[in-house]
């Protein structure tokens, strides 16, 4: 069987049905991180401005600054108006993670309210009971809070904490 193994072209050419416009754009504003130039776009796009990320995957791959930053690309008649938004755009707020344990315990003293504390975490006296019966320094854990205003010395379990717990 000659020929089983051969594809068939068609010979005609394909005519385009309409010719296409591009439309010219123009360069807003250039980014050096994906991120910011995306958040860029949805505000524009929010305001009802069409706008365009380019150059996003080839900053990935190389370094932003060596293809001129990732531009963010709007309409001609469409670009003074994106440029007062994004020039009146607020920077976004740096968000940090707070645990409970990062907090402080207690935040003040309960008999003169105040936040000059100290923290021990381990016994001086354990620490050296250990070393002059055993010959080895072992640290003992206590959590002794004393506070450094009026000398008053107390322990979460006084107050009903547990320790790790955040004092209201």
């Amino acid at each position: 069987m000659r020929g089983a193994g051969f594809a068939f072209f068609r010979t005609e050419m394909i005519q385009p049905a309409a010719e296409v416009q591009l439309e010219s754009r123009v360069t807003v504003r250039a980014y050096t991180s994906p991120w910011e130039a995306q958040l860029a776009r949805a505000c524009l796009e929010a305001e009802g401005i069409d706008s365009v990320v380019t150059d996003e995957h080839l900053a990935r791959i190389w370094c932003a600054a060596t293809v001129g930053g990732i531009k963010l690309l709007v309409r001609e008649e469409d670009a003074p108006r994106a440029s007062e938004l994004l020039r009146n755009l607020r920077p976004i707020p740096d968000i940090h993670l707070v645990t409970e344990a990062d907090l402080p315990l207690p935040q003040r003293c309960p008999s003169c309210k105040s936040d000059n504390l100290s923290l021990e975490r381990w016994s001086v006296i354990g620490l050296l009971g250990t070393w002059l019966l055993l010959g080895l320094a072992i640290p003992v854990p206590r959590r002794r809070w004393s506070c450094r205003g009026c000398g008053s010395d107390w322990k979460d379990e006084d107050f009903g904490l547990e320790p790790g717990q955040p004092a209201g």
